[in-house]
């Protein structure tokens, strides 16, 4: 058994037997994956996404704080690189040199602007995204462009969870975006069980 398999089946054992499906869409995962974090299975996670990109030369792994934050540090971490992480707000501890993008929440139903300070993306670096869940691509797609305007280069956006029904697949991949997701879901958030390569 490969990493991904490892971490797809470790996932899917935790959602199986400890996740709630709620109104509008929304597959609750805190206990193991958006607030609780399972450290097992982030390890499983972040083993798989590096050894699917290990030999791209990649520089840095980026997210968006809060629930990406451990994500993007296992996968890092395996891969030996640095990890960044987008701040939703403008902090009085972050420099006035900064990129910024306005990205909208759903799961919180409020804009904020995201940012990082300009130095810590270097042009020409080689950058993966990613994040929890994959829905709607809002913040995906605001990273994609700090990152672009940075300079950097994009690999790949990668997720834990994907709802492909909610077109931020299809809208990172029209942004020439490659995208991996360890599992997807349908609209009625049922697994959609994916074809092996």
């Amino acid at each position: 058994m490969d990493s991904w398999q490892r971490a797809e089946e470790k996932l899917l054992e935790l959602v199986e037997t400890q996740s709630e499906k709620l109104d509008g869409g929304i597959l609750l995962v805190d206990r193991f994956l958006n607030q609780g974090i399972n450290i097992p299975l982030y390890k499983y996670i972040g083993e798989a996404f590096a050894d699917a990109f290990r030999d791209q030369g990649i520089d840095k792994v980026m997210t968006i704080e809060a629930s990406g934050i451990p994500i993007a540090y296992a996968t890092a971490d395996a891969l030996g690189c640095n990890a960044l992480f987008a701040k939703k707000h403008k902090p009085l501890n972050q420099s006035s040199d900064r990129l910024e993008c306005e990205v909208f929440s759903y799961t919180k139903k409020y804009s904020y602007n995201l940012s990082i300070s300009r130095y810590l993306l270097e042009a020409g670096e080689r950058v993966l995204l990613v994040d929890d869940v994959l829905a709607r691509g809002a913040a995906m797609t605001a990273m994609s462009t700090l990152v672009r305007e940075g300079g950097a280069e994009i690999v790949a956006a990668l997720a834990i969870i994907n709802k492909p029904h909610q077109g931020g697949q299809a809208k990172l991949e029209r942004a020439q975006i490659p995208v991996r997701c360890l599992l997807d879901f349908d609209e009625n958030l049922n697994l959609i069980r994916k074809k092996r390569h």
